[in-house]
């Protein structure tokens, strides 16, 4: 054989190898997946966290507001109940806030010896009238808690303060009374809250035994 027909032979095997490498051992790896590998992207997005969202509350008023209301709002219990109890004891045992709700710690007039009954009446009273004026001509003014408290004694004489009743008003249904006409029985079944405490009820049930 001459050596320009061997390179010819050499040449022909060379390109039958490829075509059979191209055609049945290429394409047979790339169906079975061996060459190929998922996108790094893909596995990046499954990786991402949604941040939380949080909800914040926006208050109405301002710390430096408050503080004024606070004040205004002890002007004003201070003219509608006396600065002590008949037994004593300061009216107003602490005036504070916090985000738009005012909140008075009071101690009514009215003791154990009282009657419930007749406590009921007086705190109902006392708190229209902190209500009519703080609420009655309209202005803006935050939401208020009165917590009532009463002197209760044992049957040795010895007496302690504790907390009968708790009621709350927003200023939207503040809004809604018509203060002129309102008559304080009705407060329980008007306000956002009213709440009486276990020892109150206590005494309820033994006064009417």
């Amino acid at each position: 054989m001459k050596t320009k027909d061997t390179f010819k032979v050499i040449g022909l095997f060379l390109l039958v190898t490829w075509l059979i490498y191209s055609v049945f051992i290429k394409d047979n790896t790339e169906d079975k997946g061996y060459t190929s590998l998922p996108p790094l992207s893909s596995s990046a997005e499954a990786e991402v966290i949604s941040p939380l969202t949080e909800t914040v509350k926006t208050n109405k008023y301002t710390d430096a507001e408050m503080a004024k209301y606070s004040d205004s709002f002890r002007k004003v219990i201070e003219q509608q109940i006396d600065k002590k109890t008949m037994s004593g004891k300061q009216s107003i045992q602490r005036i504070d806030y916090s985000d738009d709700m005012l909140t008075a710690e009071l101690v009514t007039d009215g003791n154990s010896l009282f009657g419930p009954d007749l406590i009921r009446s007086s705190v109902y009273l006392d708190s229209t009238n902190i209500f009519k004026s703080i609420y009655g001509k309209g202005k803006a003014f935050p939401d208020v808690t009165l917590k009532w408290h009463a002197v209760f004694r044992d049957a040795k004489g010895r007496s302690t303060i504790e907390p009968i009743i708790t009621i709350e008003l927003s200023e939207e249904n503040a809004r809604t009374f018509n203060w002129d006409d309102f008559l304080f029985i009705r407060l329980p079944e008007a306000v956002d809250t009213y709440t009486e405490y276990a020892i109150f009820k206590n005494l309820d049930q033994q006064q009417r035994k």
